[in-house]
């Protein structure tokens, strides 16, 4: 549903408010997934009142197409502190706007250039074994393949050799941990240790 607010969550029910107001639902649920972000560092606000930077609901700077924040041409913001033409607040953003910065400010790049977001695609694991890949060219890959590309991608971006043969060990480490025969469910490490050794 577009438009609408979740107004309440009970136990087994969510309130939706429709069209700012002009319906009320309420939609029975055994599951509900709250996925509706966070807001910005408190630093943003800290900067949009020393430069004047307006800032969206969430507390993000609403950063100039360069990156500049307010009316300063020497001062650049990034990163889900900032907001850009609805792009996603994730890293691959961060990424290119960290590089489009560093290049205007060591001018391989010319002053008042605009930033241009290249969508690589989005991928996410979901499970041992288990991925999903989807390529800006609506080519998408489960199973897993897209848990090969997955690790490749973070192995990729991480720098260094030497981390990636540390990641590479922690995720066999992890794996290996939730294989030992006899363990019991309380005992097995998470997923999640996958997702955070590669951060």
């Amino acid at each position: 549903m577009l438009k609408s607010l979740v107004t309440d969550i009970d136990d087994g029910v969510v309130t939706v408010d429709i069209e700012k107001g002009s319906a009320t639902r309420r939609i029975t649920a055994d599951t509900v997934i709250w996925a509706a972000g966070v807001a910005a560092s408190p630093f943003a606000q800290v900067l949009a009142d020393a430069t004047g930077c307006s800032t969206d609901r969430a507390g993000r700077l609403e950063v100039n197409p360069d990156l500049t924040v307010g009316g300063y041409a020497d001062i650049y913001a990034i990163g889900d502190m900032t907001t850009l033409n609805g792009y996603p607040g994730q890293s691959p953003v961060a990424m290119q706007e960290g590089r489009h910065a560093a290049d205007t400010i060591t001018r391989k790049i010319g002053p008042g250039t605009s930033f241009r977001y290249f969508d690589k695609g989005s991928m996410s694991i979901i499970g041992r074994g288990k991925a999903v890949l989807q390529t800006p060219v609506n080519v998408g890959l489960t199973g897993l393949p897209a848990w090969g590309a997955w690790l490749a991608v973070h192995l990729y971006y991480l720098s260094g050799v030497g981390n990636r043969v540390d990641a590479v060990g922690r995720w066999i480490g992890a794996y290996g941990a939730n294989r030992r025969p006899g363990m019991d469910a309380a005992e097995r490490s998470d997923d999640r240790e996958l997702a955070r050794t590669a951060s």
